[in-house]
């Protein structure tokens, strides 16, 4: 449902413009529906130490996504001096399942 709101949204921008004009790649797509999606998974590592908040992001990767077949998570780890947010991307760039990742504020989408 999601991504056919994206499909449409992306047409509804489009109208009017010509065929050269840029238009959103099918994984562009595909993280905007996640993004206006209400059900997308999410996990908040907000306190956690880094060790805690990487073995408990690992689990719920393995357990929350993958297993239920999910693509799509967002990863909250706030904002404050980075350090957390450092680990986590650092984690999950390296990580087999993850196939992108995209930031924004205090927080990631993980595209699988």
């Amino acid at each position: 449902m999601a991504y056919t709101l994206a499909l449409e949204a992306n047409a509804a921008r489009l109208e009017g413009s010509s065929p050269s004009s840029s238009t959103m790649s099918d994984l562009d797509m595909k993280i905007f529906a996640a993004q206006i999606g209400k059900d997308m998974p999410q996990i908040d590592l907000h306190g956690l130490y880094p060790d805690d908040a990487i073995r408990k992001l690992d689990i719920f990767l393995y357990n929350d996504l993958l297993l239920k077949e999910e693509r799509f998570a967002r990863v909250i780890y706030g904002g404050g001096k980075g350090k957390l947010r450092s680990v986590v991307i650092t984690f999950l760039s390296s990580h087999p399942l993850i196939k992108n990742i995209i930031e924004e504020n205090g927080s990631c989408i993980v595209m699988i």
